[in-house]
């Protein structure tokens, strides 16, 4: 069973999801280790450590084209739940 999941999905412009992953990449190349992510009118904050294994995927199936980027660390802490929508392990998100 998962401890925590916060998802959001829907449709956007190609330079609305730039802006989405824009702002994830710019909050972790910052110093420090904590990244605020947004999910639709959920927020969480992540401690992320300096070193994370990185899983890219691209998978074309027919017409449909699907591009993932993981990203996925060890925990130093169990996670809090602060946000709300559905769950699936994360990190250690508060607030």
């Amino acid at each position: 069973m998962s401890d925590l999941e916060v998802s959001h999905s829907g449709s956007m412009s190609r330079q609305e999801a730039a802006k989405v992953v824009r702002a994830l990449a710019d909050a972790l190349a910052e110093d420090g280790s904590h990244v605020r992510l947004r999910l639709g009118n959920s927020t969480a904050e992540l401690r992320v450590p300096e070193q994370v294994r990185v899983e890219l995927e691209l998978e074309v199936d027919g017409a449909e084209v699907e591009l993932e980027c993981e990203l996925t660390w060890q925990l130093g802490g169990r996670p809090r739940a602060g946000t709300s929508g559905h769950r699936k392990p994360a990190a250690d998100a508060e607030g």
